[in-house]
């Protein structure tokens, strides 16, 4: 294969075969820049689009199969990342998953892993992960022990982390890994003075490591035990890193999804998340629940908004009109997701199907909050054209109910809807934006012949309340 052919099929969707990553083995030099030049690309904040993240992916693998050291630099500088954009690349525990790749490609230079630990540039996690690397090198011969000796008792004296921070985690591991004995005292404090989230198992597990090192000094087991071995099967890598793309199942009723076909798999959601939270936009661009809320008003609401409004309320800063792309790609990539992700709305109420709201895991309190924002920030581009609704005597509850769950008493003197209350609005939220459309586009009423309480459930068997099923189709139609 050439090597066009090669970087095709390591960005393919497909998984490429053994005898593919071999062949890309076999030809890691030529490979190498291209690879590099994606890592660099994440390690200075660029959202990759899926071809992308997809070749960088397995062509680390393959590169550390083949033991190319100019991947090191670049693959350092990726853990600065948020660890969301991380798990994309390296798999569900990502500084896990960069230990062996470290190790594998590693330039025989320690002076930048020196530099992360000492000046703290990277979280908790990935410095803990980078003093496990360390620990196997100075095992390895790669830089001298007393050097790790020195280093781990300066992280000690100088206190080069914060009480509590996950880095605490790694300097105890590797003075155990390298059996330094006489910071036994040391690591024991640790655990008392607050520096350390643990308990006296946690205490006992180190001991028992140390044990274990003193007992078979020469032994790398106990590197492997914690991942700290380098990579040598990139198909192997590639098979049991990686998180399986998969779909949004949006139906909880039996029914087929109005916008199969057109809805975003979870995958596509959370690159969109993490596009949202990436250099590219203002750091006042909405979230995803917040964008999904402001979706959502604009296909329930009255009229159309042009996308150059509600592009520029999505970013929110007043002044930004578009992300900064990283190139043509990238922008048709996420136009893509923006317009499919509204039409699947948009299919979903036509049909009178409910849509689920994107909710992200906030405290119970706060619990579809940016939602909530989002869909004011919706009402607000047309607030005119929403009045009629908003002061409608009975069915402006519908959207009030809503824009309550968004008070937040930090930012306005207000009491937010907090308990059973707020627990009871969410689960409502997808019939109530079903109620709104049905207000705006008049869907068909059912027939009914009994008088039925509003907050009773229907009588067609749905299960709803009937404000949010028969009962809006009819109701909310007329205005005044």
């Amino acid at each position: 294969m050439t090597i066009d052919a090669l970087l095709d099929a390591l960005a393919a969707s497909e998984t490429p075969t053994r005898a593919t990553l071999a062949a890309a083995v076999a030809e890691a030099p030529a490979l190498a820049p291209a690879i590099a030049g994606l890592a660099r690309e994440v390690g200075d904040g660029i959202m990759l689009v899926p071809r992308q993240e997809r070749l960088l992916s397995r062509g680390l693998r393959v590169l550390a199969e083949a033991r190319r050291t100019e991947i090191h630099a670049p693959l350092l500088a990726m853990l600065s990342q948020p660890e969301d954009v991380l798990r994309r690349i390296l798999g569900f525990e990502p500084t896990d998953v960069g230990k062996p790749l470290l190790l594998a490609t590693f330039d025989g230079d320690v002076a930048p892993l020196l530099a992360i630990v000492r000046r703290r540039l990277l979280d908790g996690m990935a410095l803990r992960a980078v003093l496990h690397v360390l620990a196997r090198l100075a095992f390895d011969g790669a830089w001298p022990r007393e050097h790790a000796r020195a280093l781990l008792d300066e992280f000690d004296t100088e206190r080069l982390a914060d009480d509590g921070d996950l880095a605490w985690l790694g300097w105890q591991d590797a003075v155990a890994l390298l059996g330094f004995a006489d910071m036994a005292d040391r690591v024991a404090t640790s655990f008392r003075d607050g520096r350390v989230p643990g308990d006296q198992d946690a205490e006992d597990a180190w001991n028992e490591m140390m044990r274990v090192t003193l007992a078979a000094p020469h032994d790398p087991a106990r590197f492997e035990a914690l991942g700290l071995r380098t990579l040598d099967d990139a198909a192997a890598a590639i098979a049991r890193d990686q998180p399986p793309e998969h779909g949004v199942d949006e139906r909880s009723d039996g029914r087929p999804d109005a916008a199969a076909g057109v809805a975003l798999s979870r995958d596509e959601i959370d690159w969109l998340d993490c596009f949202l939270l990436s250099r590219h936009v203002p750091e006042t661009a909405a979230s995803i629940e917040e964008l999904d809320g402001l979706f959502c008003a604009l296909v329930a609401g009255p009229e159309p908004v042009p996308p150059a409004e509600w592009m520029a309320a999505l970013l929110g800063d007043g002044e930004t009109m578009e992300p900064d792309y990283a190139d043509a790609e990238q922008a048709a990539h996420v136009r893509s997701l923006l317009d499919r992700h509204m039409r699947a709305i948009a299919l979903r109420l036509a049909a009178g199907q409910p849509h689920l709201p994107l909710l992200e895991e906030r405290t119970e309190d706060e619990t579809a909050l940016d939602w909530a924002l989002g869909f004011g920030a919706g009402i607000g581009l047309r607030l005119d054209a929403w009045n009629p609704l908003l002061e409608h005597r009975r069915h402006g509850e519908l959207p009030a109910a809503i824009l309550a769950l968004g008070i937040d008493e930090s930012v306005v003197d207000e009491e937010p809807l907090v308990g059973r209350e707020r627990e009871e609005l969410i689960e409502d939220l997808p019939w109530m934006l079903l109620a709104i459309y049905r207000h705006w586009h008049r869907l068909p009423a059912r027939a009914r012949t009994t008088k039925v309480g509003r907050n009773e459930p229907c009588p067609c068997g749905s299960g709803r309340k009937f404000k949010f099923c028969c009962g809006s189709a009819a109701g909310p139609a007329a205005t005044g």
